[in-house]
């Protein structure tokens, strides 16, 4: 009875599609893994409503790749506005969860100073931390950060050093 109210309820607030893009999810609640590879498909169609829902509804219950993949829907408005705030929190707590893509995005945002206060020393913390798990594109903006002194002394040879992994990796 509470299942059929529940999904009166959802086709009253036009929130039905919600269930029916991520897999019912009312009939698989902790599918995570499976709304989570929906929200991929739904990104290679260009659907980026759908994505979203279903990135939400796996990053709410604590996975960290869906909680990157929402991070980065609030980053560039894909399914949502931009909300760099909302971006921030959910890539941290992707980064917080293991996910090695959301630590070059966490440089980034701290280098800049957009959704969070700018803070160099947290942003090569995270570039850092990417460059090490061997994201190409953290190990780039880490050579850049040496080479320019951004948050650090500069350092030729570390910047040499960081330019030459990413550029091994194809960068």
């Amino acid at each position: 009875m509470k299942k059929k109210l529940f999904i009166l309820f959802l086709m009253t607030f036009g929130l039905f599609a919600n269930v029916a893009f991520c897999q019912n999810e009312i009939e698989i609640p902790y599918d995570v893994g499976k709304n989570y590879e929906e929200g991929l498909m739904h990104i290679q169609k260009k659907e980026f409503l759908d994505a979203f829902r279903c990135f939400k509804y796996a990053a709410e219950r604590d996975f960290p790749p869906a909680q990157y993949e929402l991070g980065i829907c609030y980053m560039y408005g894909e399914g949502a506005q931009v909300n760099m705030t909302e971006a921030f929190k959910w890539l941290m707590k992707a980064a917080n969860g293991g996910e090695p893509m959301a630590y070059n995005k966490l440089g980034w945002i701290y280098n800049n100073g957009i959704g969070t206060e700018r803070n160099l020393e947290k942003s090569m913390y995270w570039y850092e931390k990417g460059a090490n798990a061997g994201d190409p594109y953290a190990q780039y903006n880490l050579g850049t950060n040496y080479l320019r002194g951004n948050g650090v002394a500069v350092n030729f040879a570390k910047a040499k050093y960081w330019f030459e992994q990413a550029a091994n990796q194809g960068l």
